[in-house]
């Protein structure tokens, strides 16, 4: 009679089996299983790796798309504050503009009346003048009728 054993798998051996038979295909059999076992933990440790590969290029992808948003959002707030300076600057050369024309229509108003001014003055002069030279023509008539007895001029 042939005695039966239950098989016991274990966590560190899931595929051994306690058989009563220690045959030699229970030895190939028992490398065959080592062998798995050593090939899935050797692939357990690349999957490790791996997924630690992964969580590095996820976290250098994290940081680089929060580089991207933080440089985006500093150009964006340059642009705003360029376009807020040119277009402050550009106010401001519209208002120099108006004090120029301003400044230009003061002028000419004062030009104009100054010639105005002028020419009263230049009338006023030639008023003077001729009031001068008459006044002289008349004493030096009175003086030459004086020297030689002459009546009034």
């Amino acid at each position: 009679e042939k005695t039966e054993t239950s098989s016991v798998i274990t966590p560190e051996n899931p595929f051994h089996s306690n058989a009563a038979d220690d045959g030699p295909m229970s030895q190939q059999h028992e490398l065959q299983i080592q062998q798995q076992q050593l090939e899935i933990q050797h692939l357990q440790k690349q999957l490790q790796t791996a997924q630690t590969q992964l969580q590095m290029q996820q976290n250098e992808t994290t940081l680089l798309q929060n580089q991207l948003s933080s440089r985006t959002k500093e150009m964006s707030l340059r642009q705003e504050q360029y376009t807020s300076r040119f277009t402050y600057q550009n106010e401001r050369i519209k208002d120099l503009e108006q004090q120029m024309s301003s400044l230009y229509t003061a002028v000419d108003v004062l030009n104009e009346e100054h010639s105005g001014e002028k020419e009263k003055n230049v009338n006023a002069l030639k008023e003077n003048l001729y009031s001068a030279d008459e006044e002289m023509a008349r004493l030096i008539c009175i003086e030459e009728s004086q020297l030689k007895n002459k009546g009034p001029c």
